[in-house]
């Protein structure tokens, strides 16, 4: 599906929507499967499913591991699934998110590649594209590292993997939505519509056609099934400006405007963490620098009254890289930024914010004792 857009910039804003989807295979008479291979991730105490590999490495499974990597236990449990129920007269689901396939560096994820590569020809051996619908996906590209910072480098972060297979039979059956997702696989989408083609698919055991409820973080996305409006726009897919591949932007002079929207959005990260009682573990940010800046190109579809800037700053400590996006109302001047969705973190933070357990404020903190420039 090249028109595949992220709405966030974690594993969880764009995997939790789909894990749960389980639910609906299980109430529609599904055998269900899940596993995620990160404990900090892991979210369950007792089995959600049938089947549930608890997250690896467990400080007590770590030395049971013998080297192999979290991804192959991840795989390996996915391949003895399938063995035991690819031709099982009873349906099956599963949900396989392996959460540790990264790295800073846009080279060393190859080294992985021969090895999926070889897990998905034992997929095919075992039959599983001939009995199955499968959906390989990941929640973004890359983070962090140099490859960002090309031109084009923010389109890695926002525009995720995600195929789709199809068994014959599938085809046979449903010809009209082979048609339409062919005709998607060029048009904008979102997680938000994959969550719901799921849902789709568990619900074509007791119906044909079906009429899905909408989801509330995007009451006009739709299952894949159907066709997609061919001038979709990123609201309409559930994406927020700051995660929109669709919008043009022209670059900026840095003038004092863009040195204030700077300042703004340190004040507003340093807000955030005060607001969560975090400033005795986090640092305070000081702006240090301004990267680039750029404005959004108007269309049709935007307030008159309302511009998007998207500013790569650095801050210190640690020279700490964030890019945001600030909308200005040129009318009250008045400026603001969702410190939930149009901040993301642009430099790896794991070492920085390792004080602090929030999820959504470790890529805002540099901890006091982890200060390496000031």
């Amino acid at each position: 599906m090249r028109g595949f857009n992220t709405v966030g910039d974690n594993n969880l804003t764009n995997a939790d929507s789909l894990s749960f989807v389980w639910k609906d295979f299980k109430s529609a008479g599904y055998v269900t499967a899940m596993s995620e291979d990160s404990p900090e991730i892991g979210r369950f105490q007792s089995p959600p499913v049938d089947h549930y590999l608890r997250p690896l490495p467990m400080p007590k499974l770590s030395r049971c591991q013998r080297k192999r990597s979290s991804m192959e236990h991840t795989l390996d449990y996915c391949t003895q699934l399938i063995e035991r129920y690819v031709k099982d007269t009873k349906p099956f689901f599963g949900f396989f998110w392996t959460n540790l396939f990264w790295s800073e560096s846009y080279a060393e994820p190859l080294e992985n590649d021969e090895e999926v590569y070889d897990y998905l020809n034992r997929f095919e051996a075992l039959g599983l594209y001939e009995e199955a619908i499968v959906v390989v996906l990941s929640d973004h590209g890359k983070q962090f590292g140099n490859l960002i910072h090309l031109r084009d480098g923010h389109l890695e972060e926002r525009q995720p993997m995600l195929f789709i297979s199809l068994p014959k039979w599938f085809r046979q059956r449903h010809p009209g939505f082979v048609n339409a997702l062919q005709l998607n696989s060029h048009r904008l989408c979102s997680p938000y519509d994959l969550q719901l083609t799921l849902k789709h698919i568990s619900s074509l055991q007791v119906a044909h056609e079906t009429v899905l409820a909408s989801t509330p973080s995007c009451p006009r996305c739709q299952s894949l099934f159907y066709p997609l409006p061919e001038t979709r726009t990123c609201s309409e897919a559930g994406i927020g400006p700051h995660w929109c591949s669709c919008d043009a932007y022209r670059p900026l002079p840095l003038s004092d405007n863009i040195q204030t929207m700077a300042h703004f959005v340190v004040q507003r990260i340093n807000q955030f963490l005060t607001d969560l009682s975090l400033t005795n573990r986090c640092s305070k940010l000081r702006l240090s620098g301004i990267r680039r800046a750029q404005r959004k190109e108007r269309s049709p579809h935007d307030d008159p009254n309302v511009c998007h800037y998207r500013i790569k700053l650095e801050a210190l400590p640690n020279t700490v890289v964030f890019e945001a996006t600030v909308s200005y109302n040129e009318l009250t001047h008045l400026m603001d930024t969702d410190i939930n969705t149009d901040i993301s973190r642009q430099n790896s933070f794991d070492r920085d914010g390792s004080c602090i357990q929030h999820k959504k404020a470790q890529k805002f903190c540099v901890c006091h004792n982890r200060i390496t420039t000031n």
